[in-house]
């Protein structure tokens, strides 16, 4: 269905894997589950130990997570996957069709590297003695942080 033209279209795609279709054979679905709830996870912990009135940190952390929860329901909800239905392109140029939910985890993760790139000091707790130190937290952080958490 054209939305605005063929550049913005609605069309039903249910996606299995990550993102542009990422297959990881058949435990894929179980693999994605935690890895979402692990990042949920992460950036609650994330936004607790950051300033409230570091809003594009908060605001990054919440755009992140809430997308991530978003995949994560439809995951849990059936296995034919996540529900993609935002179809942007011209003519045959098309993007990989997406959802609400890969908004936010786009667009909250550039404004989270922003937020970091600003170098405001987080102390991350209970995520692992190499972390507890203050310092800006980087993209490099994140990644331990989760691998260490599990």
């Amino acid at each position: 269905m054209e939305v605005l033209g063929d550049w913005i279209r609605l069309r039903l795609v249910y996606n299995q894997g990550a993102a542009f279709g990422l297959d990881l054979g058949a435990w894929q679905r179980w693999i994605f589950m935690a890895v979402a709830a692990g990042a949920v996870v992460m950036l609650w912990r994330l936004a607790r130990q950051s300033p409230a009135a570091d809003w594009l940190r908060q605001g990054s952390c919440a755009l992140v997570a809430g997308g991530a929860a978003g995949n994560l329901i439809d995951r849990v909800r059936s296995a034919q996957g996540v529900v993609d239905f935002i179809d942007v392109g011209v003519g045959m140029t098309r993007w990989p069709t997406f959802n609400v939910a890969d908004m936010g985890v786009s667009c909250g993760a550039i404004a989270l590297a922003i937020a970091c790139e600003l170098g405001m000091p987080v102390k991350l707790i209970g995520v692992g003695e190499a972390l507890e130190d203050l310092r800006p937290f980087d993209a490099g952080d994140f990644a331990r942080a989760l691998v260490s958490d599990a």
